[in-house]
């Protein structure tokens, strides 16, 4: 009995969730960025349908990341107070009702509307990993994410030729739309019958006041996490700074058409679905996270350097392969070591912050690469990129030797 009783309080007096409960938030996941994929490439040419300017379909994207920028840590926040469960299925039901209205936008306003709706409550994503994250012990958690990221990248693989096909039939945007909406509703049904919270450290009650998630902002030590941050920003920003002119650049250099780099798409999604499930031994491989986050920066930095001064597509496929797979380990293990130092309490604030940080990149990237393209060339944004890059390889470094010399001294 004593035995029982300890292991009850040691989760928390939170049942363990049932396997189907795990199986689930992997196939959310998968339906989340399939269901995305389907649209995401036919928004540019529904907004101009509507009548709008390449600026006003411009602030339509600005929208929908400035949203998620503000949004990102205080729904991280909820969710440490009110569990992942209810976020993920409030988030569900909120990108039911936005794609709903996408469907059906005949007007600029209403399309605005919908984005409106999706940047505010779109964080499915960061809630399944926090779900995942709260059922695995610490050294488990990155081999998690990168599982989770893995299966989700499948989604990219399969939708983006689904969705252009079903778009060339006669009404295609609003059939691929209405699928979109019927994926997110499903995922909100299954959310409903099947997931629910794991144990955590700290489990609030449900009735907690609202301004405590708010407050809880400053109970966090962001100096602490604050330079694991300034290497995510880096990466995140270098990255949308390569892709955002990445087709139009293909085509001008090599004479890309469509159809190729689709096929140049579909293989960088299976490269990251193949690094995420790889994600526990490379970690066994390099010894510890720290080193494995200053060797794949090395890596990432010299790929992106050889994509960006690629001399045909060749050497772009072959310099993207690199690149992806090390853009799937850092996702995981900047994630995995910024978890590491933070209290199990405040893992929700902190996983919505780190959202944040692409939601700023996201942002900045377009500007930035049309600003570097025209004042330098076709391949003034990957040169800026890389040069980002370079700068998180340094910090990343010197992380690795500040932890190292605080062990020596230590001992």
């Amino acid at each position: 009995m004593a035995d029982s009783s300890k292991t009850k309080e040691k989760k928390g007096d939170i049942p363990m969730p049932p396997m189907s409960c795990i199986v689930c938030i992997y196939t959310l996941g998968f339906m989340d960025l399939f269901a995305i994929s389907l649209i995401l490439p036919l928004l540019l040419s529904h907004g101009e349908q509507l009548g709008a300017s390449p600026m006003m379909n411009g602030l339509v994207g600005s929208v929908y990341g400035g949203l998620q920028l503000i949004s990102s840590p205080i729904c991280g926040s909820f969710s440490d107070q009110y569990g992942r469960a209810r976020v993920l299925i409030i988030s569900l039901l909120a990108c039911t009702v936005s794609y709903l209205t996408l469907a059906f936008s005949e007007t600029i306003l209403l399309l605005v509307i919908s984005r409106v709706l999706a940047g505010s409550f779109k964080h499915t994503q960061t809630m399944c990993r926090m779900l995942l994250v709260d059922l695995e012990p610490p050294s488990e958690r990155q081999r998690v994410i990168g599982w989770f990221n893995a299966i989700s990248s499948m989604g990219f693989i399969v939708g983006p030729p689904i969705g252009g096909h079903l778009a060339g039939m006669d009404g295609g945007f609003r059939l691929v739309t209405l699928i979109c909406a019927g994926l997110f509703a499903t995922m909100f049904v299954l959310s409903c019958l099947l997931v629910r919270d794991g144990p955590r450290a700290q489990h609030h009650a449900a009735a907690a006041a609202v301004g405590e998630s708010l407050t809880s902002f400053t109970d966090v030590d962001w100096l602490r996490i604050g330079d694991l941050m300034v290497v995510r920003f880096f990466y995140a920003f270098s990255v949308l700074l390569f892709r955002a002119n990445m087709p139009s650049t293909a085509a001008r250099l090599f004479g890309m058409t469509p159809v190729q780099f689709g096929y140049l798409m579909s293989m960088q999604g299976v490269v990251s679905a193949g690094a995420g499930f790889l994600t526990g031994p490379i970690e066994r491989f390099c010894g510890d996270r720290l080193t494995e986050l200053a060797l794949t920066s090395a890596v990432f930095t010299a790929a992106l350097t050889a994509a960006s001064l690629a001399p045909s597509i060749t050497w772009l496929a072959v310099a993207l392969i690199p690149l992806c797979a090390c853009t799937s380990s850092l996702r995981a293990c900047g994630t995995a070591l910024t978890l590491d130092r933070t209290p199990a309490a405040h893992h929700g604030l902190v996983m919505g912050a780190g959202q944040n940080i692409a939601s700023v990149a996201r942002l900045a990237a377009p500007l930035a690469a049309g600003t570097a393209q025209q004042l330098v060339s076709d391949r003034g944004p990957g040169l800026v990129a890389a040069a980002c890059a370079t700068i998180a390889l340094g910090v990343a470094v010197y992380i690795r030797q500040a932890a190292r010399s605080k062990r020596e001294k230590q001992e």
